[in-house]
């Protein structure tokens, strides 16, 4: 089950490619630079017999996607809208798709190119599935979509240049259904949507400050703003800064996590809800089901459900949470005798292992009995349960599942 990526060729990748895609790098016409000009035509690859190797009309579900391409004279991007190639990139073009996060589709797709006349001499602009150009901006933009209003980051200008590295820049909010700018609070380089409300993270550059030189104080001169759509300030915290919840962010959806310095070389890690304004400080990670583990102040750690009204506690551990799945917790420990326990949520059974390794949809565990467990991730039901003695002198162990 173990999932092995190479990299290959381009010849390579886009023969294998084009029997599920419709498409080739042979096969798609040379690159135009202007989108929606590549040909709709697709040529069928066939057999030895002449019989097509494949049935172009499975790909005529009117969906984007992308083709990715690496030669030895460099790397090109391909938008198709079905089998219907859009546009072809040139070496000087960055493109993406534009996936909406809270539906998980893709309506858009964005282009971003050379052209001195943009500030930075570069352009952007978003286009649909028709390739038709929907708005442009100026700069090298990067952009995020939920619930129809796309959020566009752009990467810091130094001396006429882009520095992304820097971390830092501008960034908008637009409204797609009307093409409105929604207000943006000074200083504002990223934002991620909270379900109704805008979550800010800003940053001043102090004065002086050479344009290459790293800013020591960054966390204290940065600072988050919570915004209604309307710009209305709800909630604001110095000296921090603002991270979406990127796994399992559709069931807690209303919360962002707070990095917020509170020392020199100290930072609080703060759950928050932009909904009802509660925070929940030593906030470690979370997990599926609307999960979250949190630090205690006397060293241990707690695992609760955020779902709940009460954020009910499932369970306090004296080592930190790793893995969860229905009925058990995986904890790691870090000290001399650093490594893995399975944990029993009913019984509150421990048991030691050697590893644990999880894949899209299951767990393996292996104990320092020689017992080899597999569990499935959505329910906790276990798969498969055997004995792998380990061999003499057996330490640790490495397993991929």
């Amino acid at each position: 089950m173990k999932r092995v990526v190479l990299r290959i060729g381009c010849g390579a990748v886009c023969t294998a490619l084009a029997l599920t895609l419709g498409c080739g790098c042979a096969l798609l016409p040379p690159a135009t630079g202007v989108p929606g000009a590549a040909s709709s035509a697709v040529s069928v690859p066939t057999d030895d017999n002449g019989k097509p190797l494949y049935d172009p009309a499975v790909l005529n579900d009117s969906r984007l996607r992308v083709l990715y391409c690496d030669s030895r004279s460099g790397s090109s991007t391909t938008i198709l809208c079905g089998s219907t190639p859009l546009h072809q990139s040139t070496r000087s073009e960055n493109v993406s798709l534009v996936e909406d996060s809270a539906t998980g589709t893709a309506d858009y797709w964005l282009r971003s190119w050379s052209d001195p006349t943009g500030r930075g001499g570069r352009r952007t602009a978003l286009y649909d599935k028709t390739g038709t150009e929907v708005m442009s901006f100026e700069g090298e933009q990067s952009a995020t979509l939920q619930n129809g209003l796309l959020v566009l980051q752009e990467s810091r200008l130094i001396d006429g240049g882009y520095v992304p590295e820097s971390g830092y820049g501008t960034c908008q909010v637009i409204d797609l259904a009307t093409g409105a700018a929604l207000p943006v609070p000074e200083g504002a380089y990223s934002c991620t949507l909270c379900g109704d409300k805008l979550v800010f993270s800003c940053y001043a550059r102090p004065e002086g400050l050479d344009d290459y030189d790293w800013d020591t104080d960054y966390q204290q001169n940065s600072w988050v703003v919570v915004q209604e759509k309307d710009g209305t300030t709800v909630y604001r915290a110095d000296a921090a800064s603002a991270y979406r919840l990127f796994y399992d962010s559709d069931t807690l959806s209303d919360w962002v996590e707070l990095d917020v310095a509170t020392g020199e070389e100290t930072t609080d890690q703060i759950l928050y809800n932009t909904q009802t304004g509660e925070q929940y400080t030593g906030f470690l990670q979370v997990y599926p089901g609307g999960l979250a583990s949190f630090s205690t102040s006397d060293g241990r750690y707690e695992l609760r459900d955020m779902t709940t009204e009460d954020r009910g506690l499932i369970s306090t551990f004296d080592e930190q949470p790793s893995q969860y799945f229905p009925g058990y917790v995986v904890t790691w420990h870090s000290g001399e005798d650093h490594g893995y326990e399975l944990y029993d949520l009913e019984t509150g059974a421990k048991t030691p292992l050697y590893d644990v390794d999880a894949a899209n949809s299951t767990i393996a565990v292996y104990a320092l009995d020689g017992s080899l467990r597999v569990y499935s991730k959505d329910n906790g039901k276990l798969l498969t349960d055997t004995t792998v003695e380990p061999v003499e002198h057996q330490q640790r162990v490495r397993m991929s599942n």
